[in-house]
């Protein structure tokens, strides 16, 4: 408690030997850094909000490729299989004509 006491008192003796000019500018000073620190932070909010969906939008574009690639790989396993029907009648009718000769 002695220490705030004197805490107090040591303040309010730094403050009585200011003059009202120095008090000023402190004060200026403050106000001023208080304001520059409210616009950075309004700006920093607006870049995660901007980075938040900009975030959405590549997920977004993501799955979207996600649902692509399925499809594609969707039809190159058809396609695959289409060859391999086409390879195994290629393959019969060779056998076949073979025999008849």
């Amino acid at each position: 408690m002695n220490q705030i006491k004197d805490g107090i008192q040591n303040f309010n003796g730094v403050i009585e030997n200011l003059n009202g000019q120095v008090l000023k500018d402190f004060t200026t000073k403050l106000y001023s850094n208080w304001i520059e620190t409210f616009f950075l932070s309004h700006l920093l909010f607006q870049e995660s909000k901007e980075l938040l969906t900009l975030k959405e939008f590549l997920s977004c574009e993501l799955a979207k490729t996600c649902f692509e690639n399925c499809g594609l790989s969707s039809e190159a396993e058809n396609l695959k299989e289409q060859l391999t029907t086409t390879n195994q009648v290629k393959d019969y009718l060779l056998n076949k004509s073979t025999s008849l000769e």
